[in-house]
């Protein structure tokens, strides 16, 4: 790391991955960013914390000066294996998104919509005669969870294992760095020992097989990176999701004139969408380092520092945002940042935008009478450096007699 001196108009202490700021970071973002939308934390050996919108903005679109490639986007370092194509660089980061961006473009995700309304019924019909549930083991984690496994072409009825890996490495990279680790390799042995037994028995038409047969500069794609190209998949699928529902689920629970307003006119749940993924975005932030020396809001930076962009600050940002930290349906121009931005923009937002969407339409058609039957500060997960959301959401609503959905 090197040294900036009395460059650092603002110094903190501040991290993203303490209990502290967990049940609710924003505060502490505000604080910060109304004293520069840049500063420096000296936390983790040293870091830069953007949490302006026009600085996240732009440093996620200047992928020259702001790389994505090792020592990756985590601070500190992800007890992982590289992200790809999250954590490559232009032009691979170009090539490697190419082989499976049309399996994620409106298109293709627009014909999965049937099944996953299919799904989120027959999710819903296996609960509403109790009238209660736990919203997300019940139902925001299964729905992405058992989606992404089929189009991968794994055995969907072991999507818990998959989410309680996943939920060990996101969540505990700073608290149980030893078991995030084991988490992270058996994910790995996972995945490889299901690449040996596709190549045995055959491919077929999932996204395994794509990568498998895929190439990248004329040669077949190399076994190592369809492996880590998987797990960004797996990572990218089965908690981001899940927490947006959460995140809105509680939201609403707390106004209830957002639950009025949308049950009175179910048009207003196309904006309402954005809204809730910029006011509570799932995905907090994520790091860059940087490749030169550059000066950013007063700020000097230099080449090698690392620097953490927080897409949460940046979507309460009141200067790109009138009245911040409120929820409004009507707002236009939502420019939100919840995907990222430019070339490292999330691959699968439109699937997770579509997910979302369906799980929240089903929730206030079936269950609009819903209430939380606990405080969901105290299901926050601990560490929510990386995915903001909860673990549990315990509920009660009216009972009702399941629509007996047909079985996927």
């Amino acid at each position: 790391m090197s040294a900036v001196g009395d460059t650092r108009k603002v110094n903190t202490s501040f991290d993203h991955h303490s209990s502290d700021i967990a049940v609710d970071p924003y505060p502490h973002y505000k604080s910060m960013r109304d004293q520069c939308p840049i500063v420096w934390s000296d936390a983790y050996q040293g870091f830069w914390v953007f949490l302006g919108y026009q600085a996240v903005w732009n440093a996620s679109r200047d992928d020259a000066t702001f790389l994505s490639s090792p020592p990756g986007v985590g601070i500190p370092d992800y007890p992982i294996r590289p992200q790809i194509p999250l954590e490559t660089d232009a032009p691979m980061t170009q090539k490697l998104r190419a082989i499976l961006h049309h399996h994620f473009s409106p298109a293709a995700v627009q014909r999965l919509e049937p099944t996953i309304r299919e799904l989120a019924n027959e999710l819903v019909d296996a609960f509403v005669a109790k009238g209660e549930c736990d919203f997300i083991v019940d139902f925001a984690q299964p729905l992405p969870a058992r989606t992404v496994l089929r189009m991968l072409g794994y055995e969907e009825h072991r999507w818990a294992e998959f989410v309680d890996l996943i939920h060990t490495v996101v969540h505990g990279v700073t608290s149980d760095p030893d078991g995030a680790f084991t988490a992270a390799f058996a994910l790995y042995e996972e995945i490889k020992g299901n690449i040996a037994k596709r190549k045995e028995e055959g491919l077929g038409d999932d996204l395994v097989s794509v990568l498998l047969t895929a190439t990248l500069d004329g040669e077949p794609l190399d076994e190592e990176i369809a492996i880590d190209y998987i797990l960004l998949l797996l990572f990218g699928g089965l908690d981001t999701t899940t927490s947006a529902l959460g995140n809105a689920l509680v939201r609403i629970q707390a106004h209830p004139e957002i639950r009025d307003q949308l049950l009175a006119d179910a048009s207003l749940l196309d904006d309402g969408i954005e809204e809730f993924l910029r006011l509570d975005s799932p995905v907090q932030a994520l790091a860059r380092t940087l490749a030169h020396d550059t000066e950013m809001c007063g700020q000097h930076l230099k080449q090698g520092d690392r620097a953490l962009l927080v897409w949460a600050a940046a979507d309460r940002d009141p200067e790109q945002f009138p009245e911040p930290d409120e929820l409004r349906l009507d707002r236009t121009g939502n420019r939100h940042v919840a995907f990222g931005v430019g070339l490292h923009r999330c691959l699968g937002s439109n699937l997770g935008r579509t997910m979302f969407r369906i799980m929240l339409e089903t929730v206030l058609e079936r269950l609009p009478d819903y209430e939380l039957t606990d405080d969901p500060a105290q299901y926050r997960f601990a560490d929510a450096s990386s995915v903001y959301g909860l673990h549990h959401l315990p509920a009660r609503f009216s009972p009702q007699a399941p629509r007996h959905t047909a079985s996927l």
